[in-house]
């Protein structure tokens, strides 16, 4: 939801992939300091921050009026920092579940590249269903996107509620 928010906020297929570069960047360097056993934080907390990310995205989205808003003027600054905190959720859930320290690297690299994979192959349908929008429902395509904008919130929402109460 993370990367469909940055293609629904941002504009020009430039800007949106230079934003997951860096989400994917942050996400390389977590994954090597998660390798490493430099880096680690208690799941929960991290899985509550990832839900406000997408939050945050999706209030920006909503927002969205002429004047960029801070994630449109450094949209790579701010993928960066939230791309950090995965890779780091991911090595403790690893743990958690017995894996052994000698699979761990190997576990987080296929993990890391498939996530990667995925990222792109998401990113190029979100342009490829906004392209078709805008091409031939042009009339609907600002009702989609605040529902869309919606419901990313929502599950967003949702997910920091049940991170951080349940």
């Amino acid at each position: 939801m993370f990367v469909v928010s940055l293609v629904l906020l941002l504009s020009g297929a430039w800007t949106i992939a230079k934003a997951v570069t860096a989400f994917t960047v942050a996400h390389s360097i977590t994954l090597i300091g998660t390798t490493m056993g430099l880096l680690g934080l208690p799941q929960r907390p991290v899985e509550a921050v990832i839900a406000l990310s997408i939050l945050f995205l999706a209030v920006e989205i909503a927002k969205k009026r002429g004047v960029p808003r801070l994630s449109e003027r450094i949209p790579w600054v701010v993928a960066f920092g939230f791309g950090l905190l995965p890779e780091i959720w991911f090595r403790r859930a690893l743990q958690e579940i017995g894996l052994p320290e000698s699979d761990v690297p190997t576990a987080l690299l296929t993990f890391n590249l498939g996530v990667e994979v995925g990222q792109l192959a998401i990113v190029l349908a979100a342009l490829g269903l906004l392209y078709l929008l805008r091409r031939f429902a042009k009339a609907i395509e600002m009702p989609v996107l605040k529902l869309a904008t919606y419901a990313i919130g929502i599950t967003a929402s949702f997910w920091f509620v049940e991170r951080t109460f349940a």
